[in-house]
């Protein structure tokens, strides 16, 4: 199941927009919100009554004007059908169909079952669609919203309370902006920087900031915000993107994504484990804080026994590779699903922004590959403390991947 997005702020709102039109296309609502268009009106149920009548006005004028049926045929089941006649001997109300007739009903009662089927589907979807903006849009925003009124009319008064003051929202992505663009120290959390920047860009972006729709302004300081702590990348993409910037056709997009791969073809390289930000594993000596080195001995390892002093002592060994896995849902180093904040946001620490195109991505994969999905369904499952579909006991997947060292964070971060 996809987490939901939250419209807290103006700052959300381009982000929740984008899920919730994402939303209600799947559901084929977009042409009732955007467009106008009224939705499908619920269908009346033909009349065998009316079927009777129109068939066998021509042959029995007189008894189809009294809204009587047809006398039975020679040989007919009207005689001895039940429903034809009535204990006292008079006849039955239940009109008698001819074959036309009868063919033209089947017919109507077809169609009239299919478009029945698409109303329910429909009046269903519209009401889920009602349903996520309640639980999803905070209450200033959603003071407009009468119960009764169709779902356009919630979409515009969402939209109209968080646009209602242009200057403001440009202001508040220009601040954003500003401080996203800070300049990065040496040793600071790149992966994060990143992650600010490309918030900051989106939203900047979607409100016409013209820092943000300058290609040179932004990519300026992009560099400039990284030069410190990653000069290479930096170097090399002054050069390489530098016809793309002249001509206006730089994507930020591709730019962010080759930053992340330089960066972590920059820990691999180093041997370091990345920040926080970037879902560290928070095992001692494995790059857990800004104290701890990346080959510092955890407290509770056996103590290594002294070797002579003649001796040369051994150069300290890297973490090995195969524990620098990177999630197959958010293509991050550091973690697997089971550690994976966009999957499970409760284990995010304090200041972690699990909302955003991240999310998004995450979001998009998980639901275009059934294999994910089933497992992260089943990890779901398995943190609620349930079992699996063999019976078989759920793990503690905290304790399985280093979670415990965490946990005070954790909960201060879930109060």
């Amino acid at each position: 199941m996809v987490e939901d997005i939250f419209l807290n702020s103006t700052l959300d709102w381009e982000i929740w927009d984008r899920h919730f039109l994402a939303y209600i296309a799947i559901r084929k609502l977009t042409d009732i919100v955007l467009h106008g268009v009224p939705p499908l009106e619920k269908p009346v149920e033909p009349s065998q009554a009316s079927y009777a009548l129109a068939y066998l006005a021509k042959d029995y004028p007189d008894r189809a004007a009294k809204g009587s049926s047809p006398p039975p045929k020679a040989g007919d089941a009207g005689d001895s059908n039940p429903q034809s006649a009535k204990p006292n001997g008079k006849e039955s109300s239940i009109p008698v169909l001819s074959e036309v007739a009868r063919s033209m009903y089947l017919a109507a009662m077809q169609s009239y079952a299919y478009r029945r089927g698409d109303y329910l589907q429909q009046h269903k979807d519209i009401a889920d669609s009602m349903s996520y903006i309640s639980r999803t849009v905070s209450d200033k925003f959603r003071k407009n919203c009468v119960p009764y009124d169709p779902l356009s009319s919630w979409y515009s008064s969402v939209k109209r309370a968080v646009t209602s003051d242009p200057y403001g929202m440009l202001s508040e992505a220009k601040l954003l902006y500003g401080s996203a663009t800070r300049v990065l120290p040496k040793d600071g959390d790149i992966l994060e920087w990143i992650d600010e920047w490309e918030r900051a860009m989106d939203i900047g972006r979607a409100r016409e900031l013209p820092v943000a729709m300058s290609h040179g302004t932004w990519f300026d300081d992009l560099v400039k915000g990284i030069e410190l702590a990653l000069p290479s990348w930096v170097k090399s993409s002054r050069v390489g993107y530098r016809k793309d910037v002249t001509h206006g056709s730089l994507d930020y997009p591709e730019v962010i994504s080759s930053l992340r791969q330089a960066v972590r073809e920059d820990m691999a390289a180093q041997g370091r484990w990345p920040g926080r930000g970037a879902f560290s594993n928070p095992l001692p000596g494995r790059g857990g804080g800004a104290e701890s080195g990346p080959y510092e001995k955890a407290p509770n390892d056996s103590p290594v026994p002294k070797k002579p002093a003649k001796a040369k002592p051994e150069p300290p060994m890297p973490p090995s590779n195969k524990r620098r896995r990177a999630c197959r849902a958010c293509d991050r180093p550091g973690h697997d699903l089971e550690g994976c904040f966009f999957i499970f946001p409760q284990l995010a620490p304090r200041g972690f922004n699990v909302y955003g195109d991240n999310q998004m991505r995450v979001n998009r994969r998980i639901e275009e590959d059934p294999r994910l999905l089933e497992e992260v369904n089943q990890l779901k499952r398995y943190k609620r403390g349930g079992q699996s579909d063999d019976g078989s006991p759920s793990r503690d997947y905290r304790s399985s991947y280093g979670f415990a060292g965490r946990r005070r964070s954790i909960d201060e971060w879930s109060e």
